[in-house]
């Protein structure tokens, strides 16, 4: 390691205390005439050009460990310096290097980065003996915020539940505890704890390590297992009841009544009907969801497709005096898909926009192939197929567009009922298109109508879309199935 020259100006000084002892003795044997005058200045001369060269080399050397010092702040495996005293300052030197590696691992422990722990997907804590944060991994400063080194855990995560667990390990009551945590804004986030006390935790070193598991996917898949069971035991249990009384009417005071026995008849069959297709889409979804992660192998055309679900639903629009529209190019490209679910997606879509559009109104089904204007959900998509239905009816309020594609929900319960709705068909537009990496947004004004437009994929993505999230919207869509 180099080191500039040492200037003149700053050896006097360290010269001059070097000499010094010398030249009082000169001085002293002078004054008892023990030594002549001029042998004596020669002395000092040569004394303080003695001192000069011996203060020019202890500087050089000092100079060398603070440059070392300094060097070691940024690379903590810079090489020794070359001493001219190695004797006396090496030591020094092996001591400015441990003491910099020291600290540069006390930083690692509390401060943010160690690339070994940012690598792991869950957050990671570590606590000292005081219940400081002095260490997490990246995905623990994105829950925690990188601000939270150096704090109290309380002031970071305020959970009584995971405090009392954390306070029982830190005091020796037991090695291990769990614990279940929630944080409730700016969104609702569920968490498993999992603390455990580290051996051989010095002062200032980590003493406890957390462990965190987000279960937040977990409660809302149970909270959906438990909505689905109510939803379905409610949608089942009135046209039942419906049955019910129609039975025992029929066998007590409308035995002998030939209308009434049709009414009753009439009113069986509608309720039947009504159970056949909730069981029918039962039935879909639960088949469709349990194959959704297993992607499509064949290949499907959407032209054929649109024009077999409009032709099926041609009657139905007549009946509302109700034209459906169709604008697909002939060159439109095949999409990697199956049919019969595809076919399920624009049944749905379609059929629910002949049933909420306004009575003579047009619903129009437009196809074209999109390089632009992905929604974001489809990172790294390059092409894709967008198919828009358009239809012109009531609109839905803004409120309800993150929920439309949620089972058994309805913007309109009594008249999606009424139409024959069973609350599943947009759950299972929403499990058909996450099979098929695709997405689903909304766009609609309320009292002009509402535009569903899905999005295929082509092929040749950049990386897999993420799932399909709610729909994406501009001002509300109208009722759903």
């Amino acid at each position: 390691m180099a080191s500039d020259p040492v200037p003149v100006r700053r050896l006097w000084r360290p010269a001059l205390l070097l000499a010094a002892p010398a030249i009082v003795v000169l001085a002293t044997l002078v004054a008892l005439h023990v030594l002549d005058a001029g042998y004596a200045f020669v002395a000092a001369l040569a004394a303080a050009l003695a001192a000069m060269v011996i203060a020019r080399i202890v500087l050089r050397d000092v100079g060398l460990l603070r440059g070392y010092a300094e060097t070691m702040a940024a690379s903590p495996e810079t090489r020794l310096p070359r001493l001219a005293l190695p004797g006396t300052f090496q030591p020094v030197a092996v001591a400015i290097r441990r003491l910099g590696r020291a600290t540069r691992g006390a930083q690692g422990e509390s401060g943010a980065g160690d690339p070994a722990l940012d690598i792991l997907p869950e957050p990671l804590i570590l606590l000292d003996h005081d219940r400081r944060l002095l260490r997490a991994n990246a995905a623990a400063r994105e829950l925690v915020g990188a601000a939270a080194v150096g704090r109290d855990l309380a002031a970071v995560l305020r959970n009584p539940v995971l405090l009392d667990a954390v306070d029982s390990v830190l005091q020796g009551t037991e090695a291990t505890a769990e614990a279940e945590f929630a944080f409730h804004v700016p969104v609702e986030r569920h968490f498993s704890a999992r603390i455990a006390r580290l051996a051989d935790a010095g002062p200032g070193r980590p003493a406890l390590v957390i462990a965190l598991y987000e279960l937040t996917a977990v409660k809302r898949t149970e909270q959906m297992r438990t909505d689905f069971i109510a939803n379905a035991s409610h949608e089942l249990r009135t046209p039942i009841s419906v049955l019910l009384g129609c039975v025992q009417t029929l066998r007590g005071s409308a035995r002998d009544d030939p209308q009434a026995q049709i009414e009753f008849l009439g009113l069986m069959e509608v309720q039947a009907m009504r159970m056949s297709r909730l069981v029918d889409d039962l039935l879909s979804l639960s088949r469709i969801e349990l194959n959704e992660h297993t992607t499509p192998s064949g290949d499907a055309e959407i032209g054929a497709i649109i024009n077999q679900v409009v032709d099926a639903l041609s009657m139905k629009a007549r009946e509302r005096k109700m034209t459906i529209e169709t604008d697909i190019p002939r060159d439109l490209p095949k999409v990697p898909g199956d049919k019969d679910d595809l076919i399920k997606v624009f049944q749905n879509l379609i059929d629910n926009a002949v049933k909420y559009g306004a009575e003579g109104s047009t619903v129009r089904v437009r196809a074209r192939q999109a390089h632009d204007g992905i929604p974001p959900s489809l990172a790294g998509v390059r092409s894709c197929l967008s198919i828009a239905i358009e239809d012109h009816g009531e609109g839905i309020a803004p409120e309800h567009i993150p929920r439309l594609t949620e089972r058994f929900y309805r913007v309109d319960t009594a008249r999606s009922r009424q139409l024959g709705g069973t609350g599943l068909g947009l759950a299972i537009v929403k499990h058909v298109l996450n099979r098929h990496h695709g997405a689903l947004t909304v766009d609609s004004t309320p009292g002009k109508g509402s535009v569903f437009k899905v999005f295929l994929p082509l092929g040749g993505t950049a990386a897999e879309p993420a799932r399909l999230p709610p729909p994406a919207a501009s001002p509300g869509p109208e009722s759903t199935d």
